[in-house]
């Protein structure tokens, strides 16, 4: 037999731990390597009842709340031209921030492919 008494240090330690417990680091869903358009959506999952917060080339562009099913969805979200680092981190109520996601590299190029042409002799 055991005594509440006994127990209670010991959840009491546990609920510690778990309050203390950062949030899961957001996951993207597959997106784009290479892309001829300025603005994409970007979407992904994350622990309920978080904040993501998403960077571009290490610069925070934006939070938004993660939705009770565990989404989120960054509409229009703006490329730099060329390279571009996106990477995000949870935010949970009490301040803490997980580890940063799995970074995504998107190259951005709005320039049109040039054609060079070139006459080929006749041939007899």
């Amino acid at each position: 037999m055991f005594l509440i008494a006994d127990v209670w240090p010991h959840a009491q330690r546990i609920a510690e731990n778990v309050e203390g417990m950062l949030p899961s680091s957001p996951k993207f869903n597959p997106s784009y390597e290479a892309t001829n358009s300025a603005q994409l959506n970007l979407s992904g999952y994350a622990d309920s009842q978080t904040e993501i917060e998403i960077f571009l080339n290490g610069t925070s562009q934006s939070k938004i709340p993660v939705n009770e099913d565990g989404t989120f969805l960054f509409e229009n979200f703006t490329l730099s031209p060329e390279r571009n680092e996106i990477y995000a981190i949870s935010l949970n109520d009490k301040g803490k921030a997980s580890e940063p996601s799995q970074s995504l590299i998107i190259n951005y190029d709005n320039q049109p492919p040039k054609l060079i042409t070139r006459k080929i002799p006749a041939t007899d």
